[in-house]
């Protein structure tokens, strides 16, 4: 089939749609996808769409940019469909270029028009910040952009344009819920070539990157500045940050209090994060066999 001769009138009439382009996105950022997923990640969630989606990969797949892999029922980007979709994002980039307007690449893994809005929206829905102060600071940030020349504009460097205009301003709280959690390329870089990208190293991998966010998340959102203070000058340690926030790594409490009254639990008893054996143990009973302990060295005292 991939030897057929594709007329480019019929080509050009398929690639002539922002929701089939927007198909090829989504398998080209994706890989295969099940039709459920495909028509779902795509936006085309209605009962009444389903036809109109239908339509658009019986007429992607004619001429040959999709394929159905018949067993595992998922769809997929052809190399030619490949081809033609890095061709067609060129041309739009270049149309863009050639208009004067500012274009910018998507975490989406799109190209689209700049639209200052989107600040606007971003730091309020965010954080949190007032509509007439988020107002200010989109005009200052599209003043500074609309001033950039021959710079490839992505959404991650537009957001450090604006985080620049907080921290310049000192409000540092807004700054700290519109920032991205994460690593910087070349952390990214070393953790490949230290760890490695063998097989069995991908989990460690991927769990050195989520440490990194969680540990982020933690410094940036959940301990106040004067704990962050203590934590970064060495007078309190926060152990194993990466989880500390998503989780208890340990729970204090005065075992003497437990052991003069009964133990009653409102709520269903919650599992200690850290296992011994096969068996996790549940908090009521850690605390029922400290209390116990208590009671039995007390007797003997």
């Amino acid at each position: 089939m991939y030897g057929d001769v594709i007329d480019f009138e019929t080509l050009y009439s398929a690639l002539g749609s922002n929701e089939r382009l927007s198909i090829l996105n989504e398998l080209n950022k994706s890989g295969p996808l099940s039709y459920t997923q495909l028509k779902n990640n795509c936006g085309f969630v209605k009962k009444r769409e389903s036809g109109r989606f239908a339509y658009h990969l019986r007429l992607l797949t004619s001429v040959n940019l999709i394929s159905l892999n018949k067993n595992t029922k998922k769809y997929s980007l052809t190399p030619f469909g490949r081809t033609v979709l890095a061709a067609t994002n060129e041309l739009k980039e270049a149309a863009l270029q050639f208009s004067g307007k500012i274009y910018v690449r998507t975490s989406k893994h799109k190209i689209e028009e700049f639209d200052s809005n989107k600040i606007y929206q971003s730091l309020i829905r965010e954080a949190n910040v007032p509509r007439d102060l988020a107002s200010k600071i989109t005009a200052e940030a599209e003043a500074r952009i609309s001033k950039l020349e021959n710079v490839h504009l992505t959404a991650p460097l537009i957001r450090e344009f604006v985080n620049s205009i907080l921290v310049e301003k000192g409000l540092d709280e807004y700054r700290n819920r519109l920032t991205r959690l994460g690593l910087p390329v070349k952390d990214v870089t070393d953790k490949i070539t230290q760890i490695g990208l063998s097989e069995g190293n991908i989990s460690s991998l991927r769990e050195a990157a989520a440490d990194a966010v969680f540990t982020d998340y933690l410094l940036l959102t959940q301990v106040s500045s004067e704990i962050l203070d203590m934590h970064l000058s060495g007078e309190i340690s926060l152990m194993n940050t990466g989880c500390w926030g998503i989780m208890p790594d340990n729970i204090f409490f005065d075992a003497l209090a437990f052991s003069s009254f009964d133990i009653k639990f409102g709520l269903k008893d919650p599992f200690l994060p850290r296992e011994y054996g096969k068996e996790k143990i549940s908090f009521t009973k850690a605390v029922i066999s400290i209390k116990k302990m208590i009671e039995s060295v007390s007797g003997e005292v």
